[in-house]
């Protein structure tokens, strides 16, 4: 298995001065944009500007449109033979009318040009259904938007917004454009759709210093289609409309030409040799005829002629269209049923005649649901979890497989920490299934309390949280003040390598010991291990409150957050699907070659490859490259199949 160099990321739109905006301060790019951002802009101004470039919507130069749909229908070379005979049945009807024994109707007609009629709406309602699902994939953009415009906050169409207006972000609003910040409250940004990482990106304003960063290193930017999941924060507008991120992907999808799919070509092949084999039948049918005879006239010449054509027409198999329609939309049916878009019916036949699957990472292979993996109690405790998703069913295993006692002081305590200190819910969505409202790191730390019998908000009520010291990129870490017992006690929650540097103890067991460099560097080594499986690490410490701090509202950092007691870690990951692992295990014994083209970096992508059981991955993709290596195994005689689920897959998906 190999990581596939990836290509120059997709260029953004660019400042005035042909500057990358990730790369401007925030005073260069108000200026750059001649906004005030403490007053936005006026609302003269954003007018002109909104006439200047135009909505902030994404075009859809080149949709099909249902009466092409239905009209795409009727050109398949069968199809057309088809209707060829419905007319030359009519024409013999009406040629023979009146003689004995004559129908009263032209029945054959009737017959083959109801079959065409069938088999057309059914190809056209499953392609229309297929056509508006995936239109709804490529609809990500906020209806509304907070802004602020003549000093005032106010909420506006998102596609009256325009470079240069101040967008207001909250934990939960979607991002209607691309944007950068310009102050930050510790705000996350779920980016998924765009990047394929799954973990929320933290955001910040600072400056950025490489060029080519690709999209999910653009720490100081935020992009239309993506969600806050945590925190606040005021961006300015860079970009709208086909000029973001998204209007690249809306771009590129345009830009894709359908090709036809091997049944489509045989069926082709096989109307044009049945039109040229009905001509011959009935011109050699003809011949015969008036050979036979001895004399030409033209009775005689008009009777071969409708009798060859007559004998032609009942030769063509009319049921055949109708037939492989049928069968396809079985297809697509049984496909949905597993929540799966088949935008035209004849790629149904093309998926049993791949050589090659390519698949997205993050919702696809994956749930995209972050899950605790791995525990470490202590120092050298280390702890699986069995389970997957938000479902909180699993247990905790120790290295041997033998269930861990979930009742046991250390992991109780640990757990107890990760969810007190902890901003997220683990709620029933509309389809009565779990759901994650808030980070879903924070979730996957709930719902491993859950697997050891901790209800999270009975602990919030029993615990409620009095003081706190928030999360920032520069500290790395968080604090929350709790009662347990009438006793205050703080719990840390953050990176590894910071938090144990504010450690003096370390809890082993049901005793809690001095925590020495020995140990120190034992943790840390765990900590690598974790890491170095592609695990999203996180270290968990407690510390009671002495008395004389007891009575505070308010805590200083550097009063607070010393001699801590580590308590451990817990490393996460968007694990395989179990039902995604069965799938390239079937790919495989069907000699099927399964690639995961993804956006995420290459230490997760590699670990998710490995474990899926795929054959090859390509990490930190962008839909280009995406797109590009599709056409590159097709170019090399592969018939390809791509699935995939967020925005950047919609080009590939095309």
């Amino acid at each position: 298995m190999s990581e596939i160099p990836r290509t120059s990321p997709a260029t953004p739109d660019l400042a005035p001065n042909g500057r990358e905006w990730f790369m401007m301060t925030v005073d260069e790019a108000t200026a750059a944009l001649e906004v005030d951002p403490k007053q936005g802009l006026s609302s003269e101004e954003a007018q002109r500007r909104l006439e200047q470039h135009g909505p902030n919507e994404l075009t859809e130069e080149g949709r099909i449109q249902p009466w092409q749909i239905l009209l795409q229908q009727f050109t398949e070379p069968l199809v057309i033979v088809l209707l060829a005979a419905t007319v030359v049945s009519a024409v013999l009807w009406l040629v023979e009318r009146g003689s004995p024994g004559h129908e009263p109707l032209p029945y054959d007609s009737i017959v083959i040009l109801a079959i065409v009629i069938l088999n057309a709406l059914l190809g056209f309602f499953q392609e229309y259904r297929a056509e508006q699902a995936v239109a709804a994939l490529k609809k990500m953009a906020s209806p509304e938007s907070t802004v602020r415009r003549d000093g005032k906050v106010r909420d506006i169409p998102a596609r009256d917004l325009t470079p240069g207006d101040v967008l207001i972000l909250e934990a939960g609003d979607r991002i209607p454009a691309d944007a950068r910040l310009i102050h930050s409250a510790n705000i996350n940004v779920e980016e998924s759709a765009l990047t394929g990482e799954s973990v929320p990106v933290h955001k910040q304003i600072h400056v950025l210093e490489n060029p080519d960063a690709p999209l999910g290193d653009r720490k100081n930017m935020v992009y239309m289609g993506s969600a806050v999941t945590y925190g606040r924060a005021e961006a300015v507008v860079v970009a709208t409309g086909m000029k973001t991120q998204m209007g690249d992907i809306a771009t590129l999808i345009q830009s894709v030409e359908e090709e036809e799919t091997p049944l489509q070509r045989e069926l082709a092949r096989i109307g044009k040799q049945l039109g040229v084999l009905v001509l011959a039948v009935a011109a050699i049918v003809t011949a015969t005829g008036v050979l036979r005879e001895g004399t030409i006239t033209s009775d005689i010449l008009i009777d071969m002629f409708l009798f060859g054509v007559a004998l032609a027409v009942a030769a063509i198999p009319e049921g055949l269209p109708a037939v492989v329609t049928a069968v396809l939309a079985l297809g697509v049916r049984r496909m949905a049923e597993r929540n799966a878009i088949v935008r035209r019916l004849p790629a149904v036949e093309t998926l049993g005649s791949a050589t090659v699957i390519c698949s997205d990472k993050t919702g696809t292979l994956t749930r995209n649901q972050m899950t605790v993996r791995r525990v470490l109690l202590g120092v050298d405790q280390v702890l699986t979890v069995s389970g997957e998703g938000y479902e909180p069913e699993g247990e905790f295993q120790t290295p041997e497989g033998d269930p861990f006692d979930k009742d046991d002081g250390h992991l109780v305590a640990l757990l107890r920490g990760a969810s007190l200190n902890n901003d997220a819910r683990l709620v029933r969505n509309d389809e009565d299934r779990w759901a994650i409202d808030g980070d879903p790191t924070e979730g996957a730390l709930l719902v491993a309390a859950c697997k050891a019998g901790i209800d999270p908000e009975e602990l919030r009520r029993d615990m409620p949280r009095d003081g706190e010291i928030p999360f920032s990129s520069e500290r790395k870490r968080m604090a929350t003040i709790h009662k347990l017992e009438d006793r205050p006690i703080a719990f840390e929650k953050g990176a590894p390598d910071v938090v144990i540097d504010l450690c003096t103890h370390v809890r082993r067991g049901e005793e809690v010991i001095a925590l020495t460099d020995d140990l120190r560097q034992r943790i840390l080594a765990v900590n690598e291990e974790f890491a170095g499986g592609a695990l999203r690490t996180l270290a968990f410490a407690s510390r009671e409150i002495p008395a004389e701090m007891a009575g505070r509202t308010e805590f200083d950092a550097e009063d607070l957050e010393r001699d801590l007691i580590w308590e451990g870690l817990m490393g996460m990951i968007d694990p395989p699907r179990a039902e995604a692992k069965d799938s390239v295990k079937q790919a495989h014994g069907a000699g099927i070659r399964t690639i995961m083209i993804t956006g995420d970096n290459p230490m997760t992508a590699a670990a998710i490859a490995a474990e899926a059981g795929v054959d090859d991955f390509l990490a930190q993709a962008t839909p280009e490259d995406k797109l590009r290596r599709i056409r590159a195994e097709q170019t090399n005689g592969h018939l390809v199949a791509m699935t995939g689920d967020g925005t950047n897959d919609a080009p590939a998906l095309a």
